[in-house]
């Protein structure tokens, strides 16, 4: 009986304890919560000092009517960069671009950009040896087209066997990968075995020979193209088009863009087209629109569904489409979404271009053998690394979502050019 007064001071002490261990972690928190704002506040006012710093003031804004403001580069603009990135005062030199292509070397390997951060972010990978770019590609760093075909540059070092050193060989060799524009074509897989049929020592003066013929023809299809274009009065004009004419088809030496730029074309519409990584984030679109940079050409990435309603209202006096496979009828294999570009720009009465990214004769007899031909590339090995004909992304657990890269566009609907 005498210890129970003892027990009952202990019971009731307990809650009191509890409330008091509970009141510390709660004042713990605030003072946890408060740093953590004023960590944040204090980050928000160097940015926005920053960004003050980094705005730039018109000098003659207050002096001359209508002074023209700043601009954008076209691929910041395009790929959603911030606010600031990309300014240029007036009467200064525009920047260099921020990439000349998706694939260049330096001294000590190739850097990648990773299609897989457009289009918030510009990033460059580092893959300087073999297994480095089979890692690229197998994380889909890389984008679909030729730009895997890099792969194919360097195990054309490897099999040169001279005295000479390699790296020069390989540079030449991912340089004509790269300007091959024909994934569906005939054309990558005969140049490669070309090239490692060639004798040992050779490879270099037969790789150099063989670009320097590919620059010419580029720069010949390339006045094709602004001849064709100056015929719609593209001359300060808006042109629309659909994913395949920059970088991502064509290599560094880009005759699509290039004759946009010949022609004088003021603006660019480019379609996003089909995605280039499992996530389906990243689309195809968005590497023609970085690639604009390069020739300082306005352009805006646009949703097909956009694109098409921008035509309808007449924005475009003209669409440029690529393919990388045209069948003797004149019927082609387009990038997801081209054939419903092409038929907003038949409604609307607009020329319809069409761009051939490969030089080779024609690779099908009809649209029936096209369609064949693109299910025959599932299964060919360098297809299939190229992502095939069918892009598959999860979009949750056990679910998976196939959606076509390509469709064909039937004979007659537009000019090849």
């Amino acid at each position: 009986m005498g210890d129970t007064p003892e027990k009952e001071q202990t019971t009731s002490g307990q809650p009191a304890d509890r409330r008091d261990f509970l009141r510390q972690i709660a004042k713990d928190g605030v003072k946890s919560a408060s740093s953590l704002l004023g960590v944040v506040g204090a980050i928000r006012r160097e940015a926005g000092e920053l960004a003050d710093d980094l705005r730039i003031e018109d000098p003659l804004a207050d002096l001359v009517d209508d002074a023209p403001q700043p601009q954008r580069r076209a691929a910041e603009a395009a790929l959603g960069l911030p606010l600031d990135a990309g300014l240029v005062p007036l009467n200064e030199e525009t920047p260099a671009a921020a990439f000349a292509s998706p694939v260049r070397d330096d001294a000590k390997g190739l850097i990648l950009l990773d299609v897989r951060a457009l289009p918030t972010q510009i990033l460059e990978r580092r893959a300087d040896t073999p297994g480095a770019l089979a890692a690229a590609l197998a994380a889909c760093v890389m984008a679909p087209g030729p730009i895997r075909a890099l792969a194919a540059g360097l195990s054309l070092a490897a099999e040169d066997v001279s005295d000479a050193p390699a790296r020069p060989a390989r540079i030449q060799a991912a340089g004509a990968a790269l300007r091959n524009a024909a994934p569906l074509s005939d054309a990558l897989r005969d140049e490669v075995s070309t090239l490692l049929a060639a004798a040992p020592g050779s490879l270099g003066q037969l790789v150099a020979a063989h670009a320097t013929a590919q620059i010419v023809a580029r720069a010949a299809q390339a006045e094709h193209i602004a001849a064709a274009l100056a015929r719609c009065n593209s001359k300060g004009a808006t042109i629309a088009t659909g994913p395949g004419l920059g970088a991502t088809f064509w290599g560094d030496n880009a005759p699509g863009h290039e004759g946009l730029r010949r022609a004088g074309v003021a603006r660019l519409l480019i379609a996003e087209g089909p995605s280039v990584d499992p996530r389906g984030v990243t689309r195809l679109g968005g590497l023609d629109a970085a690639d604009a940079v390069r020739i300082n050409l306005p352009a805006e990435l646009m949703s097909e569904a956009q694109l098409i309603l921008a035509i309808a209202r007449g924005e475009a006096c003209a669409l440029l489409l690529a393919s990388d496979a045209v069948a003797a009828d004149g019927s082609a294999v387009l990038l997801a979404g081209g054939v419903a570009l092409a038929a907003a720009a038949a409604a609307r009465k607009i020329p319809i271009l069409l761009v051939a990214t490969s030089s080779s004769a024609a690779v099908s007899k009809d649209a029936e053998a096209l369609a064949r031909r693109i299910t025959e590339a599932d299964e060919t090995e360098l297809h299939a690394a190229a992502g095939g004909s069918v892009a598959a992304r999860s979009v949750a657990a056990g679910v998976t979502v196939r959606a076509p890269r390509y469709e064909i566009l039937a004979a007659g609907v537009a000019e090849r050019i």
